[in-house]
């Protein structure tokens, strides 16, 4: 007897997005991006795209920069943030992109550090990592502008959480966020930094990725990346929180 096998759903996506994986693919290629799309759009920088190790820099998470909603715009001071993040690709070194896109004041980063997730707020300590900038651990980040972090040794497993750590020195107000995360995320009491934290003290949660928009790996010159474009159905709309449901991060599980 024969029979029928349901294509994957990796082929189905495929079909139903061939032109805007073929196009996203040809994007990737020139921006070393990864899987993503327009509202939760994984692309690398184009420059510094080659490190001294002989490896390129490949998007493995980023998210659209978007304007904080009217009214609804969070402030943060003397506070941390830990944001969750769900990496497509692999690596072994890491950077993070601070974004400032619809500020209309500079911002101050007091720290800032990176770590694989356990748990909730919680990180593996043997991971965690200072991140500076220009090699100095704060930074200011002027207005409609965006900062890159120095590299940092960091094994990036593909397709698991990373937790970036963010503390606001100074009364914050957070104009540039992503309102669809979809994830929850965490606000320190405003008692200062709490970034290197393993145990990360919770005053309250959030489902938004406020300033952060992009996590680089170094990885192989033979890694690839797609970048899809869509709705906000491509970016998870519809999805359950915290379960990185949302289609592209399915599609790249299929591969």
């Amino acid at each position: 007897m024969r029979m029928n096998r349901r294509p994957g759903l990796a082929v189905l996506i495929c079909r139903m997005f061939k032109r805007w994986v073929a196009c996203g693919t040809a994007l990737a290629s020139l921006a070393g991006g990864s899987l993503g799309n327009a509202n939760q759009s994984h692309v690398g920088a184009a420059s510094a795209n080659v490190n001294l190790d002989g490896l390129r820099w490949i998007g493995t998470w980023a998210t659209a920069p978007q304007p904080s909603l009217p009214g609804n715009r969070q402030i943060f001071r003397n506070q941390s943030l830990r944001l969750i993040v769900h990496t497509s690709v692999g690596g072994t070194k890491v950077r993070i992109k601070i974004s400032n896109t619809f500020g209309d004041q500079t911002l101050v980063f007091g720290s800032a550090q990176i770590a694989r997730r356990a748990a909730g707020p919680d990180i593996d300590p043997t991971s965690d990592r200072s991140l500076t900038f220009r090699g100095q651990a704060s930074t200011r980040v002027a207005a409609r502008s965006m900062v890159l972090s120095d590299p940092v040794s960091l094994d990036v497993p593909p397709l698991a959480d990373l937790a970036i750590s963010l503390f606001l020195p100074d009364r914050t107000k957070a104009t540039t966020s992503h309102i669809l995360a979809l994830q929850t995320n965490y606000v320190s009491p405003e008692s200062g930094d709490s970034t290197a934290a393993v145990n990360f003290p919770v005053a309250k949660t959030i489902v938004s990725w406020p300033f952060l928009t992009g996590v680089d790996v170094a990885a192989s010159h033979r890694g690839i990346s797609i970048v899809a474009f869509g709705s906000s159905l491509t970016d998870g709309d519809g999805s359950t929180k915290n379960t990185n449901r949302r289609w592209p991060v399915i599609f790249r599980r299929e591969l």
